[in-house]
């Protein structure tokens, strides 16, 4: 639960708690979907994706990307059938701070997560004033700390992903060999040492530790991990292997924390 819901069992409603364990454990234990990519996630997917959706046809974008854009409030008008509808939105840039105003939008789709959209709603009273979206103040996100670690030597890991629990009390992990999973091609594949990413989950306390601080707990947290596996090998010693780099990412509040009661205002949704 730690890991796949992102929070302690008896902070997380019983509904989604159960869903999980019946999709991922009773289920489908044998049709896991998850795909993991050979190389960096923003180089192989996003950028070429970006690139697609902004290439011009006949001289026109198909798509205006406003990079560094935050949605600040929405005009919502009746529209000739008696229906609510949101006719603009107004934006400003966290950059420069000049106001934009997207004026006849036919759409608009909130792809985000439970903080952001309750942060939305909060500052739009215009929306707000409808019930089935002003339910959305009360939703609430968990903190995940993400981390990853470039080691001076080949370490041997036997498992290129692992869920694990227990270091910090209510904090799950997840860890990954990403020398293994980017493939000997990649860039970290080719590196002389060993790359791998270690996610805390529900990770606020960790949050406020220093980087330095952040870096030696994952050392530790992977020495105690990954000693047994490496006890019989002096070639692949965790514990004697350096870190030449790392990578640190806070990301407070960030994904959906689906606490007890949240079901009842969650989006309404099908899957």
């Amino acid at each position: 639960i730690l890991t796949g819901l992102f929070a302690p069992g008896n902070e997380c409603s019983a509904a989604a708690a159960l869903g999980m364990a019946y999709f991922f454990v009773l289920k489908s234990q044998n049709s896991f979907d998850v795909r993991w990519c050979r190389g960096n996630i923003g180089d192989k997917i996003f950028q070429p994706w970006l690139q697609l959706l902004t290439t011009t046809q006949d001289g026109k974008a198909t798509i205006n990307l406003l990079t560094q854009t935050r949605a600040e409030d929405f005009e919502v008008v009746t529209n000739e059938h008696g229906k609510a509808i949101i006719k603009s939105v107004h934006c400003s840039n966290t950059s420069s701070g000049q106001n934009l105003i997207l004026d006849d939008v036919h759409e608009v789709v909130f792809a985000v997560g439970a903080t952001a959209l309750a942060s939305i709603v909060r500052k739009c009273p215009s929306l707000a004033a409808f019930s089935e979206l002003s339910k959305f103040v009360d939703l609430r996100g968990t903190s995940v700390l993400a981390t990853r670690l470039y080691l001076d030597r080949k370490v041997k890991i036997p498992f290129s992903a692992n869920a694990v629990f227990g270091f910090d009390k209510g904090v799950g992990q997840t860890f990954f060999d990403i020398s293994t999973l980017h493939g000997k091609d990649s860039a970290a594949g080719k590196e002389n040492g060993t790359v791998v990413e270690v996610d805390y989950y529900h990770a606020g306390k960790l949050m406020i530790m220093s980087d330095e601080d952040i870096i030696a707990k994952v050392k530790s947290d992977l020495n105690q991990m990954l000693s047994q596996d490496n006890d019989n090998d002096d070639t692949n010693q965790i514990k004697d292997a350096k870190v030449v780099d790392a990578a640190i990412v806070r990301l407070p509040q960030a994904v959906n924390w689906y606490f007890p009661g949240s079901y009842d205002i969650m989006p309404d949704a099908k899957s």
